[in-house]
């Protein structure tokens, strides 16, 4: 039995129905279209008792909204984690930049500059310079790499090493704090979800031309 409110274009639709003696609300999205309504969210497997919050977090959609955009919510948990941890990075000498390149090199060193450019998701030419700061600070040293002298390798030096050290042990009590209440499971899934996001993104070319058909000619 139709018991909601329809609101055009993309509608939210509740329906009652009865299983097992226990009466449910089953919520449904619709949307209207050359005279008929069609179902939104409808891949086969698909629970009805779930909204499909892909289509509110669409933003080509009149649906769209900002607290279901999922990189919105990402921007904005690591600028609130990037606010809270810079002071106490500042205490010991270092900045976030700095704290980035010090964490990819802890996994492993040396590393060339574009290889740490690309893990900590910094341009090259910003990554120079703070190679070069971090160097006149003596936490990291440079050569030319054996097999290619093209190729710079930067390395972590004792210094490095210690205030790397340092830093996990002053960002360790946010990080559980940050996870408090996630299960094993709940960890696993964030974890397998964000790496799923993230590769989705290696297919999408970087030129805003490229691909999009409603770019300018």
């Amino acid at each position: 039995m139709f018991v909601g409110l329809i609101i055009f274009p993309f509608s939210p639709v509740l329906f009652r129905s009865k299983q097992d003696g226990r009466e449910t609300c089953i919520c449904k999205f619709y949307s209207f279209a050359e005279g008929e309504w069609t179902r939104l969210s409808g891949e086969k497997g698909d629970n009805d008792l779930a909204i499909d919050n892909r289509l509110l977090g669409d933003p080509g959609t009149p649906a769209f909204r900002l607290d279901q955009y999922p990189f919105y919510l990402l921007n904005r948990a690591v600028s609130r984690y990037n606010i809270i941890i810079d002071a106490r990075l500042r205490s010991i000498g270092i900045d976030i930049p700095t704290w980035r390149v010090l964490m990819v090199l802890g996994e492993r060193s040396p590393r060339s500059i574009g290889q740490i450019a690309e893990a900590a998701v910094i341009n090259l030419s910003t990554m120079m310079r703070i190679v070069q700061r971090m160097t006149n600070a003596g936490l990291v040293s440079n050569a030319p790499n054996a097999a290619d002298a093209r190729v710079t390798d930067v390395r972590l030096t004792p210094m490095g090493e210690d205030i790397l050290d340092k830093a996990r042990r002053l960002t360790a009590p946010i990080y559980a704090k940050l996870i408090a209440g996630f299960s094993a499971r709940d960890f696993g899934r964030l974890i397998v979800l964000l790496t799923r996001l993230d590769a989705n993104l290696d297919g999408i070319p970087r030129d805003t031309t490229d691909g999009d058909a409603n770019a300018p000619a």
